[in-house]
């Protein structure tokens, strides 16, 4: 049983090894790309160049497979023209795991945020023991006119390797985000990875009260479902994002932020 939950843990690992940590993407079809945050963090490092404040989070996803959860936590520090960020996540059980650490860091010029992350993953297996590898991130995010953006992430473009013999394949998500009013976004996103088919995601984030947000989200190969919600209060915010697979079943996470200052907020 055991050898059968680490062989299902690495497969889950490779064909998702970019899988976004956030309740905010997932509850809007795994859209990750043009999204700004603190949660941006873990996804398009980009997206932590405008917040002002210092800022913590922290998250619990429950995977498919339960023992295959993760955790998260980072901070985001902004210093002067530039925005710096540390992250950990674990993923698994003392069968299989995965963590990684990361230093991120974001810059803007004009119109345009660009961010860098760089990451050390590393993968544990029972009776094998464990493997190690850096990464690099690429991100960035455009204003294309007064309420449209673009933005993209390039995942591991130097190729980096677990051992000699494999390679870690690199990955590309594209999305663009449409904001025709301050409470209503309308997003969509295509990633690529190699030797898989593209995935198109479609979500919708709108904001029924103040401090109360509602999204729905819906991705393809295969169709899957998204929904969630977001509730904010000075200084602490709550998101919480659902995704239902056809095979797999359900996947939940949830995110919490705390900001320093109740002005900027999470």
């Amino acid at each position: 049983m055991t050898k059968c939950v680490a062989l299902i843990g690495i497969l889950l690992s490779f064909i998702s090894i970019y899988a976004q940590h956030g309740a905010r993407s997932l509850s809007l079809g795994g859209i990750d790309p043009v999204l700004e945050g603190p949660v941006s963090l873990f996804n398009n490092p980009a997206g932590i160049h405008d917040l002002t404040t210092l800022h913590f989070l922290s998250g619990y996803r429950l995977n498919y497979i339960p023992v295959l959860s993760s955790v998260y936590c980072g901070i985001i520090y902004p210093l002067h023209a530039v925005a710096l960020g540390l992250s950990l996540s674990k993923e698994g059980d003392e069968v299989y795991n995965k963590t990684e650490l990361a230093f991120s860091v974001a810059h803007s010029i004009g119109n345009t945020r660009l961010g860098i992350r760089i990451n050390y993953r590393q993968y544990g297996l029972q009776g094998i023991g464990r493997k190690g590898m850096l990464v690099m991130d690429i991100g960035g995010i455009t204003k294309l006119a007064k309420n449209l953006f673009l933005g993209a992430t390039l995942f591991n473009p130097f190729l980096s390797k677990i051992s000699n013999e494999e390679i870690t394949p690199a990955f590309l998500r594209l999305g663009i985000r449409y904001q025709p009013q301050s409470y209503l976004a309308i997003i969509s996103a295509i990633e690529k990875k190699i030797s898989l088919p593209a995935r198109i995601s479609l979500g919708i984030e709108y904001d029924v009260m103040e401090k109360i947000i509602v999204r729905f989200g819906v991705k393809q190969q295969p169709i899957t479902l998204h929904g969630g919600f977001g509730i904010r209060w000075n200084r602490v915010a709550l998101d919480y994002g659902v995704e239902k697979h056809p095979q797999l079943g359900f996947r939940q996470d949830i995110s919490i932020y705390y900001s320093l200052n109740s002005d900027e907020g999470p």
